[in-house]
């Protein structure tokens, strides 16, 4: 994984890739284990772009990328144009909120209901 983080590092530098922006501080991916979930801004070359380093990363580790896993969200976009860049690049759609690694995102956290999910699993574990 540091050979990913690298990869989309050195593209953010060469400005091959673009990642979001939340103030003052730009997020390319988040990492955890041999989990990756890749921020960018919605420029449709971004997505193939991602997947050149994809390619590059598997040509370089043997590590292959599973796209039939992975989910393309486009946050303030048509579920159409998500589509059909999932579509293109090979990967599915999906909308907000979504749960990753058992963890909701894109939920308003403030609700009492948004951590149902959470609380469920808790009491599951505890009820064993």
């Amino acid at each position: 994984m540091k050979g990913l983080h690298a990869a989309l590092k050195r593209a953010r530098v060469t400005d091959f890739f673009r990642g979001i922006s939340i103030g003052d501080v730009e997020i390319l991916h988040l990492l955890y284990a041999d989990d990756v979930i890749v921020l960018s801004t919605w420029i449709l070359d971004n997505a193939s772009q991602l997947i050149r380093i994809f390619r590059r990363f598997f040509l370089a580790s043997g590590l292959r990328i599973n796209l039939l896993k992975s989910k393309l969200i486009g946050v303030g976009f048509p579920y159409s144009m998500v589509m059909d860049v999932a579509r293109s690049v090979g990967c599915g759609a999906d909308i907000l909120p979504f749960v990753h690694l058992g963890v909701p995102v894109g939920n308003n956290m403030g609700q009492v209901k948004a951590w149902s999910t959470i609380i469920d699993s808790f009491l599951g574990k505890l009820a064993v």
